[in-house]
């Protein structure tokens, strides 16, 4: 009962040791009851934290009002980091690989929080579960204790469907998940919970992690939580909704969600109400401008959000930002997306006094509309989407406005264009040689350029946005490859690497061939040097990045030497070319030797 209470005998005392549940394991008391005075013969250690023993206040958070007389404790907590095997036994120490624990439990309640010095949980190797080595999930997590695993690919945690695998409640802060992969989730009591559920948390870090086949209202859920942070993960074929973050209240809260990847995620059945299906859920409160966050060289893509008339129109597939959202989307890819059954779907839906930036990002292939802001039911606060350097399929008379009750800035550089993606295999969405959006994103900084530029900044690429403040984008792209190629961002997640022109007919590139071109970009001509080592046949052509020859600058059988050639932007007809990239090759002796993009710029 929530007003009832519990008296322990001093004298016969009774012993409480070893139990497990998401938070306050041991001895867990609701706001009703009064203080309590706990006398054990055994605890589980001598000084609980909220761990083992939970009091909270009617909102939820720990209350200091549970007191204890413990003489004996079953677990002396050590200060130092703790391996753990599914082949280990909980009889060991721990302390080192050759010694590891059995469960990541027991480990959570043998280490010490040390918040000066934080401690680790190691994974090694191996498949944690009930089943193989009596895993119990969900495991509670603790303040400055991470958890790393050997590899996401060899260190899985599997909760075969019977619940959820990672809790962390009302103040747990500065922690890790990385290099894990958290498979078969499920809700089974209407929590709603499908793997990763934490709640008023600070200083989250998860890095390389795989979140498959879970299934609940919210696969990885963080609620009210500062400074979550998911960097290099995948979530993939899920049910519900792969990521949703959330916040109600003050102060302000960030997030970064970053070189990540959410696809295929289906809608489950939650209290007779279909729901999900969505990639991204990102929602504050009514009440102000409470989160802030950034989406950048993240892939989102064939997310189904089925129609259910109990929620009515306007789902989105991909991604859904609405309640005083101040969110950057950079350099992502949203492909393939579907909304089913619904007139007013659409791959991404702002509403409710979002501020939506979209930098170099790709909307195509989505069903039923690429963007939408507000909803059928109209909205209390006008959304904003500012849009630039991007390619959406419909272009801007796509762009569902509903009720024109919102504000839509479209602004330089942006397409409405295929982009081209490779389509088959882990690459499908890589760009093909013949993409339009190699080479346009933002462009870098030249003097006196207005907002947005790239800069590079004590070797990091720094955007400065439309309104000149800044962040940071990766300097690797989604496929690990560098992220800014021949002097210019791409659209998207990717960044197109092959530097070779793609003429019908030609033949293998000659390997170890230097050529260089300076200045690069140009305005007015720009030198082109190689040196040729022997005598041979040489042509040095200027493409469009179609594959088309626009200029010759030399074909002659040439000794052995330095050469430097001059192209002033022109064509072999002698007109003056367009702005953009072109592709110069070195053919020697009917073999292409080097090829690398220019950049025209305008005068």
């Amino acid at each position: 009962m929530e007003d009832s209470y519990i008296e322990f005998d001093s004298i016969n005392r009774n012993n409480i040791y070893l139990n497990h549940s998401p938070f306050g394991a041991d001895i867990k008391k609701g706001y009703f009851s009064p203080a309590l005075n706990v006398f054990v013969d055994t605890f589980t250690v001598f000084n609980p934290d909220y761990h083992f023993s939970a009091s909270n206040d009617n909102m939820g958070f720990p209350v200091n009002d549970i007191n204890f007389d413990i003489q004996h404790a079953k677990i002396d907590p050590v200060d130092a980091d703790l391996f753990v095997s599914p082949v280990g036994n909980n009889s060991n120490s721990g302390l080192i690989p050759e010694e590891p624990l059995k469960t990541i439990w027991y480990a959570y309640k043998k280490i010490y929080p040390d918040s000066i010095n934080p401690n680790t949980i190691y994974l090694l190797p191996g498949t944690y579960s009930k089943s193989t080595n009596d895993e119990l999930f969900p495991i509670s997590a603790r303040s400055y204790v991470s958890l790393i695993g050997d590899c996401s690919l060899n260190t899985i945690l599997d909760a075969e469907l019977y619940t959820y695998h990672l809790n962390s409640n009302n103040l747990t802060r500065n922690y890790s998940c990385i290099n894990l992969s958290f498979i078969n989730g499920n809700e089974m009591d209407g929590s709603q919970k499908g793997s990763v559920f934490l709640n008023y948390n600070e200083n989250i870090y998860f890095k390389n992690v795989n979140i498959t086949n879970c299934t609940a209202g919210g696969v990885f859920a963080s609620l009210h939580s500062d400074s979550t942070q998911v960097l290099s993960s995948k979530l993939s074929n899920n049910y519900g909704v792969g990521i949703s973050i959330g916040n109600s209240f003050t102060p302000k809260k960030w997030f970064l969600i970053e070189n990540s990847l959410i696809e295929k995620t289906e809608p489950t059945l939650l209290s007779n109400v279909i729901e999900g299906g969505l990639g991204i859920s990102i929602g504050s409160s009514y009440l102000g401008n409470y989160f802030d966050g950034k989406i950048i060289n993240t892939q989102i893509s064939e997310n189904n959000a089925k129609y259910d008339p109990v929620w009515g129109n306007g789902f989105s597939a991909a991604l859904n930002v609405s309640r005083h959202v101040n969110l950057d989307l950079v350099n992502v890819t949203i492909g393939n997306n579907v909304v089913e059954d619904d007139f007013a779907g659409a791959a991404v839906r702002v509403d409710e006094g979002s501020v939506f930036n979209i930098y170099n990002s790709i909307f195509f292939g989505d069903s039923l509309y690429e963007l939408t802001l507000g909803s059928s039911s109209g909205s209390d606060f006008p959304a904003t989407a500012n849009i630039c350097y991007s390619d959406l399929e419909g272009g801007k008379p796509e762009i569902k406005n509903w009720y024109n009750q919102h504000t839509i800035n479209w602004l330089e550089g942006n397409i409405n264009a295929n982009p081209q993606w490779i389509e088959t295999g882990d690459s499908a969405y890589q760009l093909n040689w013949n993409s339009p959006c190699i080479d346009a994103g933002v462009p870098m900084y030249d003097v006196g350029m207005d907002y947005p530029y790239i800069k590079i900044e004590d070797e990091k690429i720094v955007l400065y946005k439309i309104d000149g403040d800044t962040l940071h984008i990766p300097s690797l792209d989604l496929a690990g490859n560098p992220r800014i190629v021949n002097g210019r961002i791409d659209m998207g997640a990717y960044e197109y690497q092959d530097t070779g022109t793609h003429i019908q007919n030609s033949k293998f590139i000659i390997q170890y061939f230097d050529l260089f071109v300076y200045p690069n970009p140009f305005c007015v001509h720009t030198f082109i040097s190689f040196k040729l080592e022997e005598k041979a046949q040489v042509q040095a052509i200027i493409y469009n990045m179609a594959g088309n020859q626009i200029k010759q600058l030399m074909d002659a059988k040439l000794p052995t030497g330095e050469y430097s050639l001059t192209w002033e932007g022109d064509n072999d007809w002698g007109e003056t070319t367009k702005p953009g990239t072109y592709l110069v090759s070195v053919i020697i002796n009917g073999k292409i030797a080097s090829s690398t993009k220019i950049v025209k710029k305008a005068k």
